[in-house]
């Protein structure tokens, strides 16, 4: 079942592909809306916009999930198939919503099953880690599920729902959006979600990471268009997701963990090129990101599904095992440094000149150039370590040749190294930018610098051990989300207790026996009065007896 819905994804992505090349070349706009009820001066309707925007964002969604479907077939072999591919087909319509919506009700709905289905995914292995991951996921998300609230219930004053309107509608509506695409995209200081997530299966986190939950918060930025001085904030708090997720990650041992760190980076990325109002070159990277993280995650599941542990420490010599593997993970990880002529250098490159030529203050300069030189750290720190030829402790007979995990890779690997050429002539995303030749080459010299300095990371080895608590929780952001959601619960329970003494007494119970004792005074008096009447009857006919 999994791979045939993996195919009828890819057959949708080539459907959504050829649509959008009509739109986009016509420069045409399919809006479809649906009055279902009008109330007094608001409309409710079902609202959809379909542009090349929406469509190419479809396009890529339905490929990489149809890529996903078919590595499950052997991934998640022995498992409940049809439970797990129920729940990737939900958050996939969850993400669909999200993207075709033309007012924020319906993408509301949508924003609210990504959460919900992320929530059940990520405690698909059902144990106390996934659980407590599952739940820091759900109660993050909320507080962006209750700042859309917040902006549905502040639309009501303009009558209008839509969303093209919004940056119209002051500032406090834009810092709710703000906030919701924050949460949602897991930045500062709401990331410590995003890794804990990884305890969810690895296909879902190759979807989850790549093109989906992640960029929610993304594609709503771009398509909302902001501007305003609410960007500033936007703009600092990027920039340090940016620094503390590269500065973890070289940190972290576990491959899926680092992998989800250089998500969280890259979603900073995008978030601090937005705050640039580059929002073309935002949705750029957002497809070409989707495509090569996707591969990365599923080269990553195929070394854990046969060598078991998820210390990447341990994957030396992996090279004779695993060609393809590492062939996939040595050209996502240069694309991700943004190296020349790979598919994120053709984005990365525009994102970081847009920046130099802003003329923005020194120290601010330093810590973005510092923050791509660290993702050049780390994921050199990968691939150096699977291209070594010296074993480190465990060793694999597994050989993909000829499986679907292998051929699911190979599709995604050709598009990471085309795509980014290939965009760039289809979307104009070049403006004239003026710079120096210093300038110009200083993105490409902190990654060669990031690099450099992932072979002297080891000789720091007692200084590591004693910063390894603190860059693996992100800084301490995981404790401080936990204890904070912790207070709540706690908080929670006393209310449960309040309601089950005082509550009830002056509620529910206390209204319910008030009218139980009126009922009874009020059923006493009228017995009382059929007896008075029926006595004083009795009493007439005695006296007239009697006289």
């Amino acid at each position: 079942m999994l791979f045939f819905y993996g195919l009828g994804m890819v057959f949708m992505s080539g459907v959504f592909g050829v649509i959008k090349s009509y739109l986009f070349m016509g420069g045409k706009v399919f809006w479809v809306d649906y009055l279902i009820f009008s109330f007094s001066s608001i409309d409710m309707s079902i609202e959809l916009m379909l542009d090349w925007i929406s469509l190419s964002f479809l396009s890529c969604i339905m490929l990489i999930s149809g890529c996903v479907f078919m590595f499950s077939v052997e991934y998640m072999e022995g498992e409940m198939e049809d439970k797990f591919c129920l729940l990737v087909f939900l958050f996939v319509v969850s993400m669909c919503l999200v993207i075709i919506s033309g007012n924020v009700v319906f993408i509301l709905l949508g924003w609210d099953g990504l959460g919900l289905v992320s929530f059940i995914l990520v405690i698909y292995y059902q144990n106390m880690k996934s659980l407590n991951a599952g739940l820091l996921t759900i109660f993050s998300n909320r507080v962006g599920d209750v700042a859309l609230l917040m902006v549905i219930g502040l639309m009501v004053e303009y009558g209008d729902w839509m969303f093209n309107s919004f940056c119209e509608m002051g500032w406090l509506i834009s810092t709710l959006l703000i906030i919701a695409a924050m949460t949602k995209s897991a930045q500062m200081p709401f990331s410590a979600w995003l890794p804990a997530a990884m305890a969810a299966p690895t296909p879902v986190s190759a979807l989850v990471h790549s093109s989906t939950l992640v960029t929610a918060g993304v594609y709503l930025l771009i398509r909302v268009n902001m501007e305003g001085s609410m960007m500033v904030m936007l703009f600092i708090l990027s920039a340090v997701t940016m620094f503390m997720s590269g500065l973890s990650a070289n940190w972290e041992t576990d491959f899926k963990k680092v992998v989800a760190l250089s998500t969280l980076s890259q979603i900073g990325v995008m978030m601090f090129s937005i705050s640039l109002g580059c929002f073309v070159i935002t949705y750029f990277h957002l497809l070409i990101h989707a495509l090569f993280k996707s591969m990365m995650f599923l080269c990553v599941g195929v070394v854990i599904h046969t060598k078991v542990s998820q210390d990447f420490r341990l994957y030396g010599g992996c090279l004779a095992s695993f060609p393809m593997v590492n062939v996939g993970l040595g050209v996502s990880g240069m694309a991700l440094m943004g190296l020349p002529f790979m598919s994120g250098y053709y984005s990365k490159d525009v994102i970081l000149e847009k920046f130099l030529e802003g003329g923005i203050m020194m120290m601010v300069v330093i810590l973005v150039l510092f923050s791509f030189g660290l993702i050049a750290g780390y994921m050199f720190r990968l691939i150096k370590v699977g291209v070594s030829f010296s074993s480190n402790g465990i060793v694999s007979l597994f050989f993909l040749k000829g499986s679907i995990m292998e051929k699911s890779i190979y599709v995604l690997a050709l598009l990471s190294v085309v795509a980014g050429a290939l965009v760039s002539w289809l979307i104009p995303i070049y403006s004239l930018i003026i710079l120096g030749w210093e300038e110009s080459t200083m993105g490409l010299m902190f990654i060669f610098l990031g690099i450099w300095g992932s072979f002297h990371l080891n000789f720091f080895s007692s200084f590591m051990k004693e910063m390894n608590l603190f860059m693996s929780s992100l800084w301490f952001l995981q404790m401080m989300s936990c204890d904070l959601l912790a207070g709540k619960v706690k908080a929670g329970d006393k209310m449960f207790n309040f309601d089950l003494s005082w509550g009830e007494v002056l509620g529910p119970h206390g209204i319910s026996n008030f009218f139980k004792d009126m009922s009874s005074g009020i059923e006493t008096f009228r017995s009382m009065t059929l007896w008075v009447f029926f006595i004083s009857i009795f009493l007439w006919v005695l006296v007239i007896l009697l006289l």
